[in-house]
């Protein structure tokens, strides 16, 4: 319990130092930027079109890889 309780307090030391190091100072620049040429359309067409082209070729690399591969043997099993 100690451990896990001294490796969270060092993690979460690190990211507010980083947090602190590498934060942003000025805060003029913070505000919302109005982007009128983004539609979200496309955004959602292009994940529901590369998706399945993904699990193609992600399924057909795991068929090649696995018909390729050495077969794995099993001890014998005396009873």
């Amino acid at each position: 319990m100690k451990r896990n309780l001294l490796l969270f307090l060092a993690g979460l030391f690190l990211v507010m130092a980083f947090k602190y190091a590498f934060g942003q100072d000025d805060m003029s620049g913070i505000g919302w930027d109005p982007v009128t040429a983004y539609n979200p359309m496309d955004a959602v067409l292009g994940v529901m079109i590369l998706a399945p082209v993904v699990g193609v070729v992600i399924g057909a690399f795991r068929v090649l890889t696995l018909s390729s591969a050495r077969p794995v043997l099993e001890p014998i099993r005396l009873q």
